[in-house]
């Protein structure tokens, strides 16, 4: 083999090589339910759908080999996301290796935290403190039921500032669309979502804020009760970028420093207040048990005072009684004079001319309750 025969050979080799790696850097075996857009040139052709039952045979390979100059559309895709400061290092060190606009990260917000708790940096101690990051991502696909999660900024009427994260549901119809119209195709909807919010936030107090839902807040932004405000978005929308937002879900509240401040300092007050009232409360039922122990015992005074009134005039009539018969038997006995001439208050109690009735007896078990009352109820 001549010099220039191996070197056609050689240049032969380091092109089919050449091609091998382009065909499988662009080449790519598609996910069930992600959407693809493949290119030639740069002109959109087709959108890949495996798993799709409405898509054409060609649009639903296993597997696409692609050299050029067919390639994949990609796209930016931006969204926030909740993590601990350890994997936020970590994803921004990749970001610094990168050194690329296709990915980046940044603190969006961070707790407030103790002087003792920061590292000589400013960096939590804790490496596992929650924080908020704004992401930035070049890809390549979207589900066909795709989520963006965004932080909204708010300021309320009472001053509370902050962030308050909103997922939002979105239904993709057409990836031609969404990377042909715009080079930032969430924009269409996140910020129409977040502007109407913005405004609809300064109106309302940090409880309001917190305490409506997102399909009450969708119905008093949108044009009448009947039509919701994410109806309207997606009018502007679908047709447009070829997507639509299905639903919206709330998520946490994120308070800036000073807000947090202002917070800590409400709930301080609110919570001595709530311990005074509840002092109050407790002193009031100290003294209405007091009151009500106290008329128990005066209407249990009172009832026992009723019952030895009761007592004794049964006693006094009972005496008077059965010492009338005791006097008409000794004046059959003695005779009217013999009676006269007794000494004392003698009354007999024996035999049968008492009628077998002890009268001193009989009104000491009246006065010991041992007979019973004339009306109904039990003993005297």
């Amino acid at each position: 083999m001549n010099i220039e025969s191996f070197l056609w050979l050689s240049l032969g080799i380091i092109l089919l090589v050449a091609l091998g790696i382009s065909i499988k850097k662009r080449s790519f075996e598609p996910l069930t339910g992600e959407i693809y857009l493949i290119a030639f040139f740069g002109v959109h052709l087709f959108e890949v759908r495996l798993g799709d039952k409405t898509a054409k045979f060609f649009q639903k390979l296993p597997f696409y080999i692609l050299f050029w100059p067919f390639n994949r559309i990609s796209f930016i895709y931006e969204w926030v996301q909740e993590m601990t400061y350890s994997d936020y290092l970590k994803k921004k060190k990749k970001a610094e290796d990168m050194g690329s606009e296709d990915y980046s990260v940044s603190l969006l917000w961070r707790p407030k935290l103790k002087t003792e708790d920061l590292d000589p940096d400013g960096s939590p101690k804790d490496k596992s403190t929650m924080v908020l990051v704004s992401r930035r991502e070049r890809m390549f696909s979207l589900r066909s039921l795709e989520s963006i999660t965004i932080a909204v900024q708010f300021e309320t009427k009472d001053t509370f500032r902050g962030y308050r994260l909103y997922t939002l549901f979105l239904t993709v119809e057409s990836l031609r669309k969404i990377t042909s119209k715009a080079r930032r195709w969430q924009e269409a909807s996140t910020k129409k979502f977040g502007g109407e919010f913005m405004a609809w936030a300064k109106g309302v107090s940090y409880t309001e804020f917190q305490e409506t839902t997102i399909s009450k807040l969708s119905k008093e932004l949108g044009r009448s009760q009947s039509e919701s405000f994410i109806d309207e978005i997606n009018e502007d929308i679908r047709t447009e970028f070829g997507y639509f937002i299905k639903s919206a879900e709330s998520g946490h509240i994120y308070l800036n420093p000073e807000s947090q401040d202002m917070l800590e300092s409400q709930e301080k007050k609110k919570k001595a207040q709530d311990e005074k009232d509840a002092a109050d409360i407790n002193a009031q039922t100290v003294q209405v048990n007091a009151d009500a122990e106290a008329l128990r015992i005066k209407t249990v005074e009172k009832a026992v005072t009723e019952v030895i009134d009761e007592r004794t005039r049964i006693a006094v009539q009972a005496f008077k009684e059965l010492t009338g018969q005791q006097v008409e038997l000794l004046q059959a006995k003695y005779g009217q004079d013999g009676i006269g001439k007794l000494t004392g208050t003698y009354i007999e109690a024996s035999g049968a001319e008492s009628n077998g009735v002890d009268v001193k007896e009989l009104i000491k078990d009246i006065l010991a309750f041992k007979i019973a009352k004339k009306s109904e109820g039990g003993t005297a």
